[in-house]
């Protein structure tokens, strides 16, 4: 890592030493009976915690009741190998972004 991007990471409130993930060319769509608004980051970084997640949590998380959908994130998770390939729902995912942490301690120029 460059002495530039370090400084960039430090600046947003990451410390060294911290595990971090990046996602390249990440779009989010929001819409509502009124709007809708389409976001692209170039990427995002984050704070990730390893082994802390459950399946059971994330579809919690995401709201994900529908076996049909469950399955299909479990086959998204286990192509990405963030599970293993026969993952139970109580399994923990390898890594999950912690972007309750991120929220919290970045700064106001990340």
């Amino acid at each position: 890592m460059s002495e530039y991007e370090n400084d960039i990471l430090i600046n947003c409130g990451f410390k060294s030493g911290d595990l971090l993930g990046v996602w390249p060319e990440v779009y989010l769509k929001y819409s509502n009976d009124e709007s809708e608004i389409n976001y692209h980051f170039d990427y995002i970084v984050c704070k990730i915690r390893e082994n802390s997640v459950s399946l059971q949590d994330v579809y919690k998380e995401l709201l994900i009741t529908d076996e049909q959908d469950k399955k299909k994130l479990k086959t998204t998770l286990r192509k990405v190998r963030l599970i293993e390939p026969k993952a139970k729902d109580t399994d923990f995912l390898r890594y999950f972004p912690d972007l309750a942490e991120f929220s919290n301690s970045r700064s106001d120029d990340c």
